[in-house]
């Protein structure tokens, strides 16, 4: 074998070592292609993981989910440019959602840059340790309503106390009490002032707990007053879309009340226009038919 041909070999299997561990992930090409089809197993029920498969996954091949996820995160960091957010969902999520704590992390940062477009990605994490990473949004300033473009969405601390009473109620981390009472605080209206108050002074009166992580120990917070049925601003009727938890993060205008009543009955004067348009049939017919007889 000729020594060139012998470099060239050599080079080709340095390569494929180093494929892996480019970014600091020490896995070969053939690791990182098995990782990623353990990856689309893992996470093939909607996004959601499959309990059942990781649970019976032995602890390499659990090695390898972890290290292509990461890999994948190191990759879009390199190479992004300024041009893709490497936090956005995708494999620093599905880390989260399995337990990691740098998964975590990058999930909420994205979360925090844009939270009225990434409620979905926090909500489907169903962390409680979430709360407490984020719950000093909810004492930003700002307009209540925002645009951006043709899209109107609701400020970043109304967003995050509609996601943060989502995690009370979906969690199960916490006491029933505090289950019900953050159902009592509308988790499902887009824009509460008044809720978002008491939801500060909620967490500035649980933060040690929560960041303790002792969600047992977490207290309800203090009851709404009572509001009049008159007394809806014109913020209020700006609702989230709530038809599931995965489209929740924009807001859209609650249609016109006048537009909400039936259409009328078009079938009671539907024979008028038929009568119409066979008159005026006979009429041109008529007309038509006098030309040529003169002719």
């Amino acid at each position: 074998m000729s020594c060139t041909l012998l470099k060239f070999r050599l080079c080709v299997i340095l390569i494929v070592l180093l494929h892996g561990s480019a970014n600091g992930i020490a896995l070969t090409a053939d690791q990182l292609k098995e990782g990623r089809v353990l990856v689309s197993r893992v996470f093939q029920n909607k996004g959601r993981v499959d309990q059942a498969f990781w649970d019976g996954l032995p602890p390499e091949k659990r090695d390898l989910v972890l290290g292509e996820l990461r890999w994948t995160i190191e990759n879009r960091r390199q190479h992004s440019g300024g041009q893709e957010d490497f936090r956005d969902g995708g494999p620093a999520l599905h880390l989260a959602m399995l337990g990691d704590q740098t998964g975590r992390t990058l999930t909420v940062q994205g979360y925090l840059m844009r939270p009225y477009e990434r409620s979905d990605s926090i909500l489907l994490l169903n962390d409680p340790r979430v709360i407490s990473m984020v719950g000093e949004t909810l004492f930003t300033g700002g307009e209540l309503i925002q645009a951006d473009s043709d899209l109107i969405f609701a400020a970043d601390r109304e967003v995050v106390r509609k996601d943060i009473l989502r995690l009370l109620v979906q969690t199960h981390a916490f006491t029933e009490a505090v289950e019900t009472w953050a159902g009592r605080m509308g988790p499902e209206k887009g824009i509460d002032p008044s809720g978002t108050e008491l939801l500060k002074v909620w967490f500035k009166e649980n933060e040690a707990a929560l960041t303790a992580e002792d969600f047992k120990a977490v207290k309800p917070g203090a009851e709404r007053a009572s509001e009049p049925a008159d007394s809806a601003s014109a913020v209020s009727s700006v609702k989230f879309n709530a038809t599931s938890p995965l489209d929740s993060r924009h807001t859209t205008h609650e249609p016109n009340q006048f537009l909400k009543t039936a259409p009328p009955n078009r079938g009671s004067y539907a024979w008028y226009v038929v009568a119409a348009i066979a008159l005026t049939s006979i009429a041109a017919f008529g007309w038509a038919f006098g030309l040529l007889r003169k002719r």
